[in-house]
């Protein structure tokens, strides 16, 4: 007796790491002489960029820095702008043992504080959350069909359609324009704080390409001539090509952005002038049909194959929630009017 198999292969990748942590850093700065003394902090804000990512056989690391901008009133009454940068580098242990494999990251800041030390000393926390994915290569072997020689045995094959990731890429841009100053709003005197944050919107594919446009919301903080604080928000339009396999077929693709860069600086012209930095990075499917052995008996011969399942990642679904809150301030003066909100997502607990 004798039963040879006809054998198929398809190569894929892998989701072998799927995780999101959170790391807390700490740093203590000094108020430069070019700056007037601390009396009173009024607020803390910033967001994380991320700068590298690497992937060995202990685990992957995560590097970036988190840019915090503190805002406090001076002795005199005025508002002062205190810039630190707080990097972090974050170490995620898992044996890896393919050198191809391929990470998707994306950090954002979840909480940030600053403390008096005294006058001219300030302590700063900043916590970001880094959400990981890795992803590596595999084969998928299995048998579409037998030919038998001394026995009989009845084959029953059919046919699946499989999704399976053919590939992770990933593209950097930058999205830079001169914005005027929004109707209404009071003229800017000085700019105090930046905010950026990124949203894709539509994703095609172009030939070989796969085209990512979107938006980056980016929120403004600045002086007026009247020492008062004020912000605009504005939008600039971006857009990322990515690579295609190019043999593949029946393309479907997720889609996740990270901030790498975010600066703005006062125009001449009264307005403003921004230049927001991110990466793209998707992760593509290919839609494959293959023909595999559901069943198989012998007739004249003891012949009982055994079959193993295989499972793959399928496509992953994205939920937007929305929440209201009321917050009574109790303790507080009545407000004129809100000038700036800013709201960070949290820890996450799985």
């Amino acid at each position: 007796m004798d039963i040879r198999f006809k054998g198929a292969s398809l190569p894929y990748y892998e989701r072998i790491l799927n995780t999101a942590v959170s790391q807390e850093d700490t740093a203590e700065t000094i108020v430069s002489d070019a700056l007037p003394d601390v009396a009173e902090l009024l607020m803390t804000d910033g967001q994380s960029l991320i700068r590298g990512k690497d992937v060995h056989h202990s685990g992957i690391s995560v590097t970036g820095i988190s840019e915090l901008t503190v805002l406090y009133r001076t002795e005199e009454g005025s508002l002062g702008r205190l810039p630190v940068d707080i990097p972090f580098e974050t170490e995620i242990s898992f044996n890896i043992s393919e050198d191809a494999s391929k990470i998707v990251a994306s950090v954002h800041l979840t909480s940030c504080e600053a403390r008096i030390l005294n006058s001219r000393k300030l302590l700063l926390r900043a916590e970001v959350c880094i959400t990981v994915s890795v992803w590596s290569p595999r084969t998928l072997r299995w048998a579409e069909g037998a030919d038998a020689e001394g026995c009989r045995v009845e084959i029953k094959t059919e046919c699946c359609t499989l999704q399976p990731v053919c590939e992770v890429e990933e593209n950097t841009f930058t999205a830079e324009d001169s914005q005027p100053m929004p109707a209404g709003r009071p003229r800017a005197e000085s700019l105090l704080s930046t905010r950026a944050s990124l949203r894709w919107e539509e994703a095609e594919q172009v030939g070989r390409k796969l085209v990512v446009r979107g938006t980056a919301e980016v929120a403004a903080l600045y002086q007026t001539a009247d020492n008062e604080a004020a912000a605009a928000g504005f939008r600039l339009p971006w857009s990322a090509f990515l690579e295609l396999p190019e043999e593949e077929t029946g393309l479907s693709w997720e889609l996740v952005t990270s901030l790498t860069g975010c600066s703005g600086e006062l125009t001449e012209e009264g307005g403003f002038s921004f230049s927001v930095g991110g990466v793209v990075q998707a992760v593509i499917r290919s839609e494959t049909e293959i023909r595999c052995i559901a069943d198989a008996y012998g007739i004249d011969c003891a012949f009982a194959p055994v079959f193993e399942a295989t499972e793959m990642d399928t496509e992953a679904s994205i939920e937007s929630r929305t929440e209201n809150v009321s917050i009574f301030l109790n303790y507080m003066r009545k407000p004129r009017s809100l000038v700036f909100l800013s709201a960070d997502c949290g820890r996450p607990r799985q």
